[in-house]
């Protein structure tokens, strides 16, 4: 059983502008969360697949709807993953004040078997990017499809997770603990995020932390966790009530 807990993130980059007077776990506008891939790494005999491209954001109830539009580096030297913004597919679950979306499209990758894997990581990666604004506030998502050796694959399970903590969604008090725990055996190590729309976490990156001033009333709580090496990544939302 393997994790880590770092506060950067390698293999999904949000560019978007934060106050730094918030606590970075805390939702309070458009939020960029995270993206998942189908399947979540490739081999090359993979080539000419399409991929599924799932990116999760958080937003404020009753703030403007979602406009999308593709990303593209223009100083990137390796050439992004075309994906059709236009075909987008958005669908939103509300928590409370705050909306938790899911931006669902997908893209083709060719010639697979002719990208060099990088002998001093053993895979490569193709990036892909995702621009995605509410008004006046915008989110630039880039994200890396990784590609494995042939026979590789199986080394990288997605994860699996279990929210042990909060025991209840309906709580009495303003703090809380918060826990959750692997419960896949892969080869993979993993970025760990809370985000909540009220309060603050303790320590955000850590799998048992504690969540404080949690507002009275209804609250979004979200628990990630990202692949270091590959594009894997878990998302678990829940409803809390005080």
């Amino acid at each position: 059983m393997k994790y880590t807990l770092l506060p950067s993130i390698i293999m999904v980059s949000i560019i978007g502008c934060q106050n730094s007077m918030d606590s970075p776990e805390t939702l309070q506008k458009l939020r960029a969360i995270g993206v998942k891939t189908t399947p979540h790494i490739l081999t090359p005999e993979n080539s000419n697949s399409s991929v599924n491209y799932t990116f999760y954001f958080a937003k404020p109830v009753g703030s403007p709807d979602l406009t999308v539009d593709n990303y593209n580096d223009p100083q990137s030297f390796v050439p992004y993953i075309p994906i059709d913004a236009s075909s987008a597919v958005v669908s939103s679950e509300n928590f409370g004040g705050m909306d938790l979306l899911e931006v669902t499209l997908s893209g083709g990758l060719s010639d697979l078997a002719l990208l060099p894997i990088r002998p001093d990581i053993g895979f490569t990666t193709l990036p892909f990017g995702l621009t995605v604004s509410s008004g006046s506030e915008i989110e630039n998502v880039v994200g890396r499809q990784v590609i494995v050796p042939v026979g590789e694959a199986a080394k990288y399970t997605i994860p699996e997770f279990t929210l042990s903590e909060p025991t209840s969604r309906t709580l009495s008090s303003a703090t809380t603990p918060l826990s959750a725990s692997l419960e896949t055996v892969s080869e993979e190590t993993y970025r760990i995020s809370w985000y909540v729309s009220s309060g603050s976490v303790k320590n955000p990156k850590a799998l048992v932390t504690v969540w404080k001033d949690i507002a009275v009333g209804e609250n979004l709580l979200i628990f990630t966790a990202r692949g270091r090496k590959t594009n894997a990544f878990f998302i678990k939302a829940l409803k809390i009530t005080r």
